[in-house]
């Protein structure tokens, strides 16, 4: 009886150590576990499930976290998918979550997204929001820069220039044409 008692006892606890193991082998958020910019669909995928669990604050502050050892274009890259699926999230109003953390990316993604999907007549409503900004509005309207230039193309910088003078841009070496 007693060596049936030991017998339960040790298989117990290797069940419970295997648990722990791969609990925190699949749960941690270690950088052995950050995916490489050449997945975007595995990332996009798990922003959208987490936007769809968080509220978009949330999910930007995880997101954030997860990537803070992460190396400079690493981190960047990610703040991009994040804010492209923040804009199909939340739309417009999604650009007050972004902000300046990962060199601006957030921004970048969300308002490259933003003008792609509404064209250019959309400029001054980005531009009227980023201009209420508590931090850095010269940071967003910097996206606003990528966005059009994305969105008219490679070639087309003096029109992408021209387009920025429908922001009110508050410093000439920051912020759409920067």
């Amino acid at each position: 009886m007693q060596s049936r008692k030991t017998f339960f006892g040790i298989v117990g606890i290797i069940i419970f150590l295997s648990l722990l193991f791969f609990g925190s082998y699949f749960f941690s958020g270690s950088s052995s576990e950050l995916y490489s910019v050449d997945e975007p669909v595995k990332v996009r995928s798990d922003i959208e499930g987490s936007l769809k669990v968080l509220s978009p604050e949330k999910a930007y502050a995880a997101l954030k976290e997860k990537y803070a050892g992460a190396d400079f274009n690493h981190r960047h890259n990610m703040a991009h998918l994040f804010g492209e699926a923040l804009y199909y999230s939340a739309g417009l109003k999604g650009i007050n979550v972004c902000d300046t953390d990962f060199n601006f990316g957030c921004y970048h993604g969300f308002l490259i997204r933003a003008i792609a999907e509404n064209g250019l007549d959309v400029i001054e409503t980005l531009d009227a929001s980023c201009l209420t900004l508590d931090v850095r509005p010269a940071a967003c309207q910097h996206g606003l820069g990528h966005g059009i230039y994305e969105y008219l193309g490679a070639g087309k910088l003096v029109d992408a220039l021209q387009a920025c003078k429908k922001t009110k841009q508050l410093h000439p070496l920051a912020g759409c044409t920067s």
